[in-house]
C-alpha cells in the first residue's frame, strides 16, 4: 500500500474471505506492536496496537480478518535504528512465521517499498530478503504507480503492461 492512501486497505479487506477459503491463515501487518497482538482477542483493536491502527480502515481490516479466522501477526521493528536493520528484523520474524505456518499461506500487507523483490538503492528490502532466504517467490499486488518524471497516463500504462506481458492465464489485476 501507499500509507497515505488508507482506502487501499479496503482492497486487502475485499480479498480476505476468498483468500481464507484458499488456505491463507495468517495476516501479517506492518507497524503492529508485536507485544499487543496477544491481547487483541480480549480487548479488540486499539490505537496502541500499532502505528496505523487508529485509522478506521486498518482497524476494520484487522477486525474482519480476525472474525474470518486469520491469525493476526505483527513482524515489524518499532525501535530499529536503520532501514536495513528494520528490513532484516522484519524478514527474520516473517521467516519464523513461514516455518511455523508450513503449508499455510500468508498475506503480508505492507508499504510497497518493503515488498520490493529487488534492492532499493543500497538497501535489501523485505521482499528480496524473504525470497533470498526462504526460496519462496513473494507475489506482490501493487496498488500504486510511481509516475514521477513520467508523462504516461494510467490507462495507457496498464494497456501497455498487459499487452507486453501477454498474460495468458487467469489473473487478478
Amino acid at each position: 500500500e501507499e500509507h497515505h492512501v488508507p482506502k487501499q486497505r479496503m482492497f486487502t479487506y475485499s480479498l480476505l474471505k476468498g483468500l481464507f477459503s484458499l488456505g491463507y491463515r495468517f495476516l501479517a501487518l506492518e507497524a503492529l506492536n508485536i507485544d499487543s497482538i496477544s491481547s487483541f482477542s480480549k480487548i479488540g483493536v486499539t490505537a496502541k496496537m500499532g502505528y496505523y491502527t487508529n485509522e478506521p480502515n486498518m482497524a476494520n481490516l484487522i477486525r474482519y480478518a480476525h472474525k474470518l479466522g486469520f491469525t493476526i501477526v505483527g513482524y515489524d521493528c518499532t525501535n530499529c535504528r536503520s532501514i536495513q536493520e528494520r528490513e532484516n528484523y522484519a524478514a527474520s520474524n516473517l521467516g519464523a512465521i513461514i516455518k511455523k505456518a508450513r503449508n499455510r499461506k500468508i498475506v503480508i500487507h505492507c508499504g510497497y517499498g518493503h515488498g520490493s523483490k529487488a534492492a532499493i538503492g543500497e538497501f535489501n528490502m523485505l521482499g528480496k530478503i524473504l525470497k533470498d532466504s526462504s526460496g519462496i517467490e513473494p507475489v506482490s499486488v501493487a496498488q500504486h504507480i510511481i509516475s514521477r518524471g513520467c508523462n504516461l497516463n494510467f490507462k495507457n500504462f496498464i494497456y501497455d503492461y498487459l499487452n507486453h506481458k501477454g498474460i495468458k492465464s487467469s489473473s487478478v489485476l
